[in-house]
C-alpha cells in the first residue's frame, strides 16, 4: 500500500485540512494532552483548545497527536499503536 509522510513542523499544516478533521469522528482524539507543549500553554489557551481548537493547533502543530493516518481525506486512525499500525502497512 503506498504511503507518504507529512512532517507538520517541516511542510505545515493546511487549515483546510485541518477544518475537516476536526469535524470527523475522530476531531477528539487530534489534541495531545499529554504532550510538553500542552503543559506548557496557560489555563486560558488550554479552554479556548477544547472549545476552538483550530488556530492553536494550526499555531502549534505540536499539539496533535501522531501519527494521523488517513487515505487522504479521511482519518482513519490517529496515535501510534501496534496492533493497528499492521492494518494500514
Amino acid at each position: 500500500m503506498p504511503f507518504s509522510f507529512h512532517d507538520f513542523r517541516l511542510d505545515g499544516l493546511d487549515k483546510s485540512l485541518l477544518e475537516s478533521w476536526l469535524e470527523s469522528p475522530h476531531a477528539a482524539r487530534l489534541l495531545n494532552k499529554r504532550s510538553t507543549s500542552w503543559r506548557k500553554l496557560s489555563d486560558e489557551q488550554k479552554l479556548v483548545a477544547e472549545s476552538q481548537p483550530l488556530s492553536l493547533l494550526l499555531e502549534h502543530s505540536t499539539l496533535i497527536k501522531r501519527p494521523v493516518i488517513t487515505d487522504g481525506a479521511n482519518i482513519l486512525d490517529i496515535g501510534f499503536s501496534p496492533a493497528t499500525m499492521e492494518n494500514f502497512i
